[in-house]
């Protein structure tokens, strides 16, 4: 998860990241805590896969 925030550029709108969701929560919860108030993150959107959440780094223009 550092390195995708290490090579994000200023042409990256979202981050997708796939957790998985078969065996519980925790994976998710760990990377919702760690980087939920990293500085590029805007805001978290849920996907409609549950095994994978967005974080959106810049809005669509």
């Amino acid at each position: 998860m550092h390195s995708a925030f290490n090579r994000v550029t200023s042409a990256d709108y979202r981050l997708r990241v796939v957790h998985g969701f078969r065996g519980g929560t925790a994976i998710k919860d760990m990377v919702l805590e760690e980087f939920s108030n990293h500085p590029l993150v805007i805001r978290i959107e849920p996907s409609l896969n549950p095994g994978e959440t967005i974080f959106v780094l810049r809005e669509y223009i």
